[in-house]
């Protein structure tokens, strides 16, 4: 069977991070399969929001992701997901169309705790439960 890699948005990363359930032990079974990515975006993310006790840990989990680049497939797939979005009332965020874009760019399933931030029925969803 060809198990599809897991593009883990800011918010899952940094549950994993807190050992939060349901997401810790979902991302750690990830992490042994080899199936975890993470956009460039979701690492500045969470980098920028880490203070040095967090560092080791997110190195680690760093170290056994696969990071994805922003290339220009992706820039043009999230300006179009943001132009979508535009004058609607639940507008997302340039970021989050990146992190969606990375996701559908690379056939990669979505494991985010905020389903209503990325409203694209292209994009396969991670369960948790």
């Amino acid at each position: 069977m060809n198990e599809s890699i897991v593009l883990i948005d800011t918010n899952v990363a940094i549950y994993f991070l807190n050992d939060t359930a349901p997401y810790a032990k979902k991302v750690e079974n990830w992490i042994v399969r080899d199936r975890v990515a993470m956009s460039v975006i979701t690492v500045a993310e969470l980098l920028s929001k880490s203070v040095q006790e967090e560092n080791q840990r997110i190195d680690r989990l760093l170290s056994t992701s696969h990071i994805e680049p922003v290339d220009i497939a992706i820039a043009k797939t999230a300006a179009s997901m943001r132009r979508q979005m535009l004058g609607r009332k639940n507008r997302i965020v340039l970021i989050d169309c990146l992190i969606g874009a990375t996701a559908m760019q690379r056939k990669y399933v979505l494991a985010t705790a905020d389903r209503k931030g990325f409203p694209f029925k292209e994009l396969k969803f991670a369960k948790f439960r």
